[in-house]
This record gives C-alpha cells, structure tokens and sequence, in this order.
C-alpha cells in the first residue's frame, strides 16, 4: 500500500514539475508596443519618443528584470537586429512605461521601426516583440512649409461672395438682437 502511494506521489511529483517547466518555457510576451501612449502614431512632435510595451505570461509573479530596444530606419535593418537608431543594450531595471528614446537624433518626417525583448527573473531572455512602429512630426520651423489659405483683398466690396450671403436663422426671433433659446428635440 505505501508503495502504490509512493508510486502514486511521484507520479504527481513529476506532472507538477512537466507543468512547471512547460509554463516557463512559454516565458514572456511582449505585445501592445506604444509611443507616446498611442499605437503606432503618425506625427510625434516630441524629439525624445517614450516608449512603452505590455507584458504577459504564464507564470504567475513572473516579471521584467532587464529590456533591450533596438530601433532602425527600417523593417530590413530590425529584421537583421540592427538598430541602426539605436541600440540600448540590456538595461537592468524593470521599467517597461515611458522609457525615454536615447539614439541618434530624429529628424523631421522620419519613420522608425522598432522591437523590443526582455529577461526575466531567471535571466531567461524572451523572444522579441512583434516591430512597431512611429513618425516623427514637424520639429522645426522651418519644416512648415505649407502657406496660408484665404482671401486675398477687402472684404468688404461688392465683389466679395460675402456680401450677397443669406444667412440661416431660427424663426424664433431676431438675429441681430439676440440669438435663440435652446431648442429641444421631443419625441
């Protein structure tokens, strides 16, 4: 009987510990990479982008213990794990919100690809994150090169489209003394 039990033991010990090792294999995954808050944003106006990512796992107390971000000019430099902006190496600390983008400077126009991957409290390294990616906005002054659209002249001619304008009131009482109450829609 204490055989059988015995036996009966080991055979939990050791489907405790296929489970274990299969969840910490799965380790951690990264998703939901953000710049500035915002996925994959167009026009960043700031000239350090913070950058922030999720994580998910299995494991349960399971966390960030270092990060490394690699961030290039395109998918072809990641894809071959150049980061040709930046390379941050491993950073030992577990901040994963608005960590603060320390590469080379970014110029106007310029779009950014970046991945991210971390290490766990074994020391496991993760896969890398999926590539994300930003824009930057108009930095500088001189970047606006648009001009201004409108009318050119008087306003206040006979030429003017102005100046024929009918313009659409409530009945509800004069214009040109007060505007009307607040209408309600009733059903």
């Amino acid at each position: 009987m204490i055989r059988q039990l015995t036996g009966y033991a080991a055979l939990i010990l050791v489907l405790f510990l296929a489970w274990t090792a299969n969840a910490y294999s799965q380790g951690i995954l990264i998703k939901d990479l953000r710049c500035e808050y915002l996925n994959e944003p167009l026009g960043i106006d700031v000239v350090k982008p913070r950058l922030s990512w999720a994580l998910e796992s299995e494991v349960r107390g399971d966390g960030q213990t270092a990060y490394r971000i690699l961030v290039a000019q395109s998918h072809k430099n990641l894809n071959t794990g150049t980061g040709n902006l930046w390379d941050s190496g491993k950073v030992e600390t577990n901040q994963s919100v608005r960590v603060p983008y320390a590469g080379k400077a970014l110029d106007s126009r310029q779009r950014c690809y970046w991945k991210v991957r971390v290490w766990d409290g074994t020391d496991t390294a993760s896969g890398w994150s999926p590539a994300g990616m930003w824009t930057m906005g108009l930095l500088k002054a001189e970047d606006w090169t648009g001009k201004w659209i409108g009318l050119d002249g008087d306003e206040s001619g006979p030429e003017t489209p102005l100046s024929a304008a009918k313009w659409i009131w409530f009945p509800e009482g004069a214009p040109a003394q007060s505007a009307p109450a607040a209408r309600s829609a009733r059903t």
